[in-house]
């Protein structure tokens, strides 16, 4: 019979008995209890499919609530013009990972002329980055947040924006998908991953980026890592855990890549919500960081953010 490792007693406050999401098994784990240091203040729990390793956030807000969790002040994700210290990290660290992304892309392609989706485009800032490196390419993007959406378009009107991958003809297919931290945002990302196989062209080339919870950081802060991100991540990846999802679903992963600056600025994120700031916060974070790199330049699936380049099982 499967089982369901027993939570601390005073987390039995959620309404059902957990079960994951993506196989629907019980012979789940506790991991841990996580609050929403971002937003809400809210405590969420974290447990973990004993055989597949995905680990998810219980309770996960549904499709028609979880916006609100993306309309506070405080979620950078959709904030590109913030005036805090974070904020300005934020943008720094983005403004350098966006020309990394594109080499990313640019390198792995056969073809010249290119069709792109940016799933979970956010704002569109990679997306109209794209746009200005290759005009020739035909850029669309997939945006629930109908605010950042906007922005997407008001950054670059010929970017096309969509709410969802059914909104485009069955026939309509890419030759890249990307996915930059977007995956552990979605319900299912297993029903995902199969439309991005049908939408895929045989040569494409396939881009996920995902927090990693096995990382030196994610083990170092524990419940208090912000790569965490409760209640919008609403699942947590190992490396392990992530191919056996890919490969289940058609995929193989050729390549990981580390995202180095993720560490550090996750690792600082961290630390405020241990209570830190200021130097004592920067100089903690930067040692944690500076650790966790050096232990994922041997192995990148030790990264505290891992980039997976997958290609079509069924092509060279």
């Amino acid at each position: 019979m499967p089982s369901i490792a027993t939570a601390p007693e005073r987390l039995h406050h959620t309404s059902g008995s957990p079960r994951c999401p993506v196989t629907g098994s019980y012979d789940i784990r506790f991991c841990h209890e996580v609050k929403d240091h971002a937003c809400s203040g809210e405590a969420f729990q974290i447990w973990e499919n004993k055989s597949s390793g995905i680990k998810f956030t219980h309770p996960a807000p549904s499709p028609e609530t979880i916006g609100s969790y993306y309309e506070m002040d405080e979620y950078l994700s959709h904030d590109s013009d913030g005036e805090s210290t974070f904020a300005t990290i934020y943008r720094f660290a983005r403004n350098i990972t966006l020309k990394w992304k594109f080499r990313l892309i640019r390198n792995r392609l056969p073809v010249a002329a290119v069709r792109l989706l940016d799933f979970g485009a956010g704002t569109g800032d990679f997306a109209s980055f794209v746009r200005k490196q290759k005009p020739g390419w035909q850029v669309k993007a997939i945006e629930t947040d109908p605010g950042a959406a906007g922005q997407i378009t008001q950054k670059d009107d010929k970017i096309s924006v969509y709410p969802k991958l059914d909104s485009f003809p069955k026939s309509e297919k890419f030759g890249v998908i990307t996915a930059w931290h977007a995956l552990e945002h979605v319900h299912r990302p297993d029903l995902i991953l199969e439309q991005f196989h049908k939408r895929l062209f045989d040569y494409g080339v396939l881009i996920i980026a995902v927090p990693n919870c096995n990382s030196f950081d994610a083990r170092h802060y524990a419940s208090d890592w912000a790569g965490y991100d409760v209640p919008r991540h609403l699942f947590h990846f190992t490396p392990d855990a992530f191919t056996r999802l890919a490969e289940s679903k058609g995929f193989r992963v050729v390549e990981k890549k580390r995202m180095l600056l993720d560490t550090f600025y996750v690792s600082l994120l961290s630390e405020s919500y241990r209570g830190n700031n200021g130097l004592k916060a920067f100089t903690k974070a930067s040692l944690v960081g500076l650790w966790s790199n050096m232990l994922c330049l041997v192995n990148a699936g030790r990264c505290s953010s891992v980039t997976y380049i997958l290609r079509k099982n069924d092509t060279d």
